[in-house]
């Protein structure tokens, strides 16, 4: 059972974090989308968001799914779309699947890049946030 996190730092250079954790699966996908989205945090246009699924087993999920689970993404960014979304996945497993997730929602022109560390996710959103701010 997956289990999420959302706050809003005090510092940083983003807005809000979503920390998932536990092991995900396919049926859990749409009530994980969901939850989210009602989230008073999160439906929000332009915000810096880190995603941290240093916690999250997601080995059950497939192509289908993340397909599934990117559709949703994108007809809530319609209306909410992030300024950008720095998604965190050190294993190996969790980090092509962010992959996959971040090509079935337009690669670059999604405003979503995957990275390895922590740091190097606060790192672009700093970046970001610099670039917007100048």
């Amino acid at each position: 059972m997956v289990a999420w996190r959302i706050t809003h730092p005090v510092a940083g250079p983003y807005d809000v974090e979503v920390e998932l954790e536990g092991h995900l699966s396919a049926a859990e996908l749409g009530g994980l989308v969901g939850g989210l989205g009602r989230d008073e945090l999160l439906p929000r246009r332009g915000l810096l968001l880190l995603a941290d699924l240093t916690g999250l087993d997601a080995s059950d999920i497939s192509d289908e799914d993340l397909q599934r689970l990117a559709g949703d993404a994108l007809a809530r960014d319609w209306d909410t779309r992030p300024r950008a979304v720095a998604i965190v996945a050190p294993d190996d497993g969790t980090f092509t699947l962010a992959m996959l997730y971040r090509a079935h929602l337009g690669g670059s022109d999604s405003g979503r890049r995957v990275f390895r560390t922590r740091a190097e996710a606060i790192a672009w959103l700093g970046e970001v946030a610099d670039r917007s701010a100048g």
